[in-house]
């Protein structure tokens, strides 16, 4: 009798089309933090200060790196915004054309 092993789900490569939107997002997070940035005067050695003060430890490099790099999960950005006080409401639908 042969022991059966789940094996996880091989991801298929990613379309062009998935890595265009990618870099697209990407550079709208990168322009979003950095605008919240500058909005509260907050470069990225106090940026990086707050988040520790949230329990979030982020070194300078690294927070450089992500959000240059346009690298941010959702949470972060949102962990990012929350040390900026910063509030991304109100939301609105956008007019499709």
């Amino acid at each position: 009798m042969t022991d059966y092993k789940p094996t996880a789900p091989t991801r298929s490569a990613r379309s062009d089309q998935e890595k265009e939107l990618d870099t697209s997002y990407g550079e709208d997070a990168t322009a979003l933090i950095k605008g919240a940035m500058g909005l509260v005067n907050v470069d990225f050695h106090e940026l990086s200060r707050r988040l520790e003060a949230q329990g979030s430890p982020v070194p300078v490099p690294t927070l450089r790196k992500k959000v240059n790099g346009g690298q941010c999960k959702a949470s972060f950005v949102m962990r990012i915004m929350d040390a900026l006080d910063v509030d991304l409401a109100p939301l609105r639908k956008r007019d499709r054309d």
